[in-house]
């Protein structure tokens, strides 16, 4: 079964390689470069399962779209961050992330935070 996630970045090459290596395990993978496009593409494709977004965005921030996501009851989000500062952890998940993956990752470690929410 194909799954969409969307992956919401600001940074084309992390965005190609989050899609490369979940295209790979099975899942249809849609894009934005900020929060506000993501909020675009939630509108257009209500298959999507998982959100994966960067925190450190123009436009809308990850904070700002975990929110909106959360005020929509919109799937899960998992957030990226470069910053590895505790209180951004902290802060996206009492705003509900579902985890927090800490840049650079491996694909083992996106695929480990990514699995318990799909069905991979």
């Amino acid at each position: 079964m194909t799954q969409a996630v969307l992956v919401v970045d600001d940074e084309p090459v992390i965005r190609h390689l989050i899609e490369h290596v979940l295209a790979r395990a099975g899942c249809t993978v849609v894009t934005a470069g900020d929060g506000e496009a993501a909020l675009g593409v939630l509108d257009e494709r209500p298959d999507v399962r998982l959100i994966i977004s960067d925190l450190g965005m123009p436009v809308l921030d990850g904070f700002a779209l975990l929110e909106r996501v959360r005020e929509r009851s919109g799937p899960p989000v998992l957030i990226l961050t470069s910053r590895g500062d505790e209180d951004d952890e902290r802060r996206a998940r009492a705003l509900g992330a579902a985890d927090v993956i800490t840049k650079p990752f491996s694909r083992q470690d996106l695929l480990r935070v990514v699995r318990p929410h799909l069905e991979l």
